[in-house]
């Protein structure tokens, strides 16, 4: 383990200590002035390996205490707190004083052992057999016996020390890993998985450099103990295996564990332009020219931010100055939308990073030379391939041939002689792209003459032609009378001819298919969605439990549509539900003596148990609302809402599902008394102007506060986010308390 770095004042010095006692990460920089010294120090919880890359995991690196300490140069002075602020993943606050800095590390230093305890292996996952102790990837010790590691791991998880149980069931102990022996055959050769460790180098704030972990560790242990190496050191900060060198030669190392943003699988084959830029709009392009000169004579590209990779330049887009890119973390299913954060290296400052969040389609300016340099040299197109690129998709042109102050002449032209076209205008240097109007420009430097390849549309074959608008409606039609009839079985052969053989003029089986696309297309919201279909109708037979009128047609209208969410079998009990549904509402309406009531009472309660069996027959999860159950895309989220509020939902609404966005919404509550649990219930949907329109039931989640200090939502996005896997944005909101 690396020595705890120090700055020399005492107060900073005694909360870097009480932080190394918790096992936070600590890291110093040191920066030297004329008249003071001034050190930034950053506190951190370390996150364990088994939330690494999760919701949860992103929430505790957030987590964090930046100290801000300077100290001046004269005899005697004495150290001073300049700034403090403690940092979250949803907003940061400033701390004045010491006592509420070191309740803040107090406050790390327990969330980093409750959070150390539940992620790290117990004493009976140890393996029982021998254990090899291996120190920075080099065995140090043999024959370990399984109860010493099983005491290591007590102790760790009583102290809160993070520590893990890698795939091998070796215990990972920060640069100690505990490997139990297993038989091996004579071919087999053990390599511990600590040498397949990997760190970045940065030297001079210049390109991150990936290096084996033990190259790393090498020159951090040179610089500490080698005498010959410590001269030449002039400053030096290090944490664990995280270290920043600033050599007396002017050579500024910086040295850190490798992420998964550092290191990306190589591809087989460069990226294309066209894979590296995405899809991009012609009026882009020009603002992308009209704003980068380096884009407009082609050094450098527009490249989509879940494109960016280590070691690419990218220029700024107001100084033009370029950066290189340092680290890319790219995550899915984050609150909102996937983002992706860079960090990069200014060219102009020293020891200064930034960085910056994007969508994955917003587009940064990267140098064509870095391009060369990650993915390695651009292919060389041929002239028959860039024609073909420039030329596009079309077996058909039109070429007109202009020549100033004469009419163009027109002559429709195959694939292969358009092709043919643009290679000559190309051998002959003439400029050719794309057309606003489309197909393709080529004009001569003189601007004398001049083609323009205007593509032609493909003619329909005969039977496409069939197809026609008359045939779809009336194919339409049939597929209406379908779904009419509540068919909800397969469309075979078999089963058009018998829905169909009591028309006037049955179709002909050459027709079936075009029926097939259109019963398709026109597939009913509980025939689409059949499970929040049964979940709509079973709330409708449990607000009917109120024995209102009202209630009860409600529900006759829910089983009057749910034979189109229900297999063929179960038609003949929805339609017995229902019919009794509907005479016990009639009788309600007309009952006025209270025998009359009673009986129709008594009627309805019967009515209402037979409606909530045929429910639960169709869909036996319609019982309540399983997370499992829960739409995760956005056009699963739509087909949702239409079946749950198809049946009484207004012109409105159904017109606010179909263009509205999707959504999960968490409403979060804390419960009355001291407020230490919080209540939130789930619910996927569709926002729109004014509303929000529910896909199910709410899922309905008990837990307690993790946080105290924050409101409800933020500790139901700590406890909640790494479970909530959707691909649409999720808000969480604070309800009113009750």
């Amino acid at each position: 383990m690396a020595k705890t770095p120090t700055t020399g004042i005492k107060n900073a010095d005694e909360l870097i200590t009480l932080a190394a006692a918790f096992g936070l990460t600590v890291t110093v920089e040191t920066t030297d002035r004329d008249t003071l010294t001034s050190y930034v120090v950053r506190i951190a919880i370390p996150v364990p390996v088994a939330y690494a890359g999760t919701e949860l995991g992103r929430t505790i690196a957030g987590d964090t205490l930046t100290l801000v300490w300077t100290k001046a140069k004269k005899k005697g002075a004495r150290g001073g707190l300049v700034d403090a602020t403690v940092s979250s993943a949803v907003d940061s606050r400033k701390v004045r004083t010491l006592r509420a800095v070191t309740a803040a590390v107090e406050t790390l230093g327990h969330s980093s052992v409750k959070y150390a305890r539940d992620a790290a292996p117990l004493p009976e996952d140890v393996v029982d057999a021998p254990h090899a102790v291996f120190v920075d990837g080099r065995q140090a010790h043999a024959g370990i016996p399984a109860d010493h590691v099983r005491t290591i791991v007590k102790n760790r998880r009583f102290r809160g020390w993070t520590f893990h149980q890698d795939a091998d069931k070796a215990i990972v102990c920060e640069s100690r890993r505990y490997v139990p022996a297993q038989p091996a055959s004579a071919e087999e050769t053990p390599a511990p998985a600590a040498d397949e460790r990997q760190h970045v180098r940065i030297t001079n704030d210049g390109p991150a450099e990936v290096i084996p972990t033990r190259e790393a560790q090498d020159e951090i242990n040179a610089a500490q103990m080698q005498p010959e190496v410590k001269r030449t050191v002039k400053r030096m900060s290090a944490s664990q295996s995280t270290a920043h060198i600033v050599y007396r030669d002017g050579r500024t190392v910086y040295l850190r564990p490798a992420t998964p943003g550092d290191v990306f699988p190589t591809p087989a084959e460069r990226p294309t332009d066209a894979e590296l830029t995405g899809e991009i709009t012609a009026e882009l392009s020009a603002y992308y020219a009209e704003t980068f000169a380096a884009v407009a004579d082609g050094s450098a590209l527009p490249v989509r931010a879940d494109m960016i990779r280590p070691g690419m330049d990218v220029i700024h887009a107001h100084l033009g100055e370029t950066r290189t890119i340092a680290t890319v973390t790219t995550y899915v299913g984050a609150p909102g939308a996937p983002w992706v954060r860079p960090s990069w290296t200014f060219r102009s400052h020293d020891e200064s990073r930034t960085g910056s969040t994007y969508p994955p389609e917003m587009h940064l300016m990267v140098t064509r030379a870095s391009l060369d340099t990650v993915f390695g040299p651009a292919p060389v197109a041929s002239v028959d391939e860039n024609a073909a690129a420039l030329l596009g998709e079309g077996e058909r042109w039109a070429q007109h041939f202009r020549v100033f102050g004469r009419d163009p002449r027109v002559e429709n032209i195959d694939r292969a002689a358009a092709l043919a076209l643009i290679a000559w205008a190309q051998d002959q240097g003439w400029q050719c792209y794309r057309a606003d109007a489309g197909g393709v420009n080529l004009e001569s430097d003189t601007g004398e003459s001049s083609y323009w390849l205007e593509p032609l549309p493909t003619p329909r074959p005969a039977a496409e032609a069939l197809a026609d608008e008359k045939t779809r409606r009336w194919a339409q039609g049939f597929a209406a009378k379908w779904w009419a009839e509540q068919n909800t079985g397969q469309p075979t052969d078999d089963a058009l001819s018998a829905a169909f053989a009591h028309t006037v003029k049955p179709p002909k089986p050459e027709a079936y298919p075009l029926i097939r696309e259109a019963i398709t297309a026109l597939t009913p919201p509980a025939a689409a969605a059949p499970l929040f279909a049964a979940h709509a109708a079973r709330e409708a037979a449990e607000e009917a439990t109120d024995l209102s009128p009202a209630s009860l047609h409600r529900l006759v209208n829910h089983l009057e549509a749910l034979p189109l969410a229900a297999p063929p079998a179960l038609h003949d009990r929805l339609r017995a539900a229902r019919d009794h549904a509907e005479g016990v509402w009639e009788s309600l309406r007309a009952a006025h003596s209270l025998s009359a009531k009673t009986a129709a009472r008594s009627a309805a309660k019967d009515a209402i148990v037979q409606a909530r069996a045929a429910i639960l027959a169709v869909q036996p999860h319609a019982r309540r609302m399983y997370g499992t159950d829960m739409p995760h895309t956005a056009d699963s989220i739509r087909a949702a809402a239409l079946a749950y509020m198809h049946v009484g939902a207004t012109p409105d609404e159904t017109d606010a599902i179909e263009s509205g966005t999707a959504e999960v919404r968490v409403d979060c509550r804390p419960d009355t008394g001291a407020g230490r649990t919080v209540t939130a219930r789930i619910t996927a949907g569709i926002r729109d102007v004014g509303w929000f329109l529910p896909a199910h039931p709410p899922i309905v989640v008990k837990f307690r506060r993790v946080d105290g200090r924050q409101s409800p939502a933020d500790n139901a996005r700590k406890v909640l986010g790494s479970m909530i896997r959707v691909d649409v944005p999720i808000q969480y909101k604070d309800a009113a308390h009750r």
